[in-house]
């Protein structure tokens, strides 16, 4: 008689959002530099910081984290081989560089002069 396999089961959301949220915070950017860099949209980044949804799409997922800087790799435990995936797709005529997209968030946060009048 075979056991039955069956996968994790998450209660409340998939764990990816709190990597997600991880490398947001370390990035010091906001969703809108990601979406602006290649990622989903702003509301789909915000519907994953508040809880809206539990299970994001793999694709969505990735470019999000690719416009963060990171990249995806499965490692084979047994053989030590590495596998990465292509994403021909990928909107590169989107995509910003990571510190050319900081630089920005930063620039947004300087105080601006107001005009009297």
């Amino acid at each position: 008689m075979s056991k039955e396999l069956t996968g994790y089961r998450f209660l409340d959301k998939d764990p990816i959002i709190d990597l997600y949220r991880e490398a947001l915070r370390k990035s010091g950017l906001d969703p809108q530099d990601i979406s602006n860099s290649g990622g989903p949209t702003v509301s789909t980044l915000k519907a994953w910081d508040l809880g809206k949804t539990r299970k994001p799409q793999r694709l969505s997922m990735a470019y999000a984290m690719m416009s963060l800087g990171y990249h995806e790799e499965w490692i084979n435990n047994r053989t030590g081989d590495v596998l990465k995936p292509k994403f021909k797709d990928f909107p590169t005529s989107k995509v910003v560089h990571f510190e050319d997209a900081k630089r920005a968030a930063a620039a947004r946060n300087v105080p601006r002069k107001v005009a009297k009048g």
